[in-house]
């Protein structure tokens, strides 16, 4: 896993540059765990593999959840962040009325991708679980890709956001 530091040294790329990704959960929480706050040491416990740590942690008020989302529900992406523990953000494509395309890397694959990530107020939540059942749908009857449609390539739930994948955007 690299070279050993000291404690209470900070320097963020240089500590990622140094570590061989994927990582377990445990490794992540040894590491980092200067670097996170309370919410997030409870968050990355629900993955099993680390692939990327992002630049970066929010604060919050001493005990509080931090701030993730603006005012209308749009998650406040920022350059060098993670997603998932696996997606580094490296731009913002665009806004829509339902969330923003956000451009990241795949850690897992080393690939660019898209990812759409939903408004996270209930009604946009609802809309977005309904697109994903469709989606779903035409992947699944669509095996050979024949019809002339968007596809899904995955989707998860980060940080209360529905988080899809479109399948054959090439964003390198």
């Amino acid at each position: 896993m690299g070279g050993s530091r000291a404690k209470g040294e900070h320097n963020t790329g240089a500590l990622l540059d140094e570590i061989k990704f994927p990582i377990t959960t445990a490794q992540a929480l040894r590491i980092f765990s200067e670097r996170l706050n309370d919410f997030e040491k409870g968050e990355i416990l629900d993955y099993q593999e680390i692939y990327y740590m992002g630049k970066g942690t929010r604060s919050g008020r001493k005990g509080a959840e931090p701030t993730y989302d603006d005012d209308k529900g749009d998650y406040n992406a920022y350059v060098g962040e993670q997603l998932a523990y696996r997606y580094e953000i490296v731009g913002v494509l665009g806004k829509g009325s339902f969330g923003q395309a956000i451009k990241c890397v795949d850690h897992k694959t080393q690939q660019v991708v898209a990812i759409k990530v939903i408004r996270s107020k209930k009604r946009f939540y609802r809309q977005a679980i309904v697109e994903v059942k469709v989606l779903k749908y035409i992947k699944e009857h669509d095996p050979k890709e024949s019809a002339n449609m968007v596809k899904m390539h995955d989707y998860f739930t980060f940080r209360k956001h529905i988080v899809s994948l479109p399948l054959g955007f090439d964003l390198a």
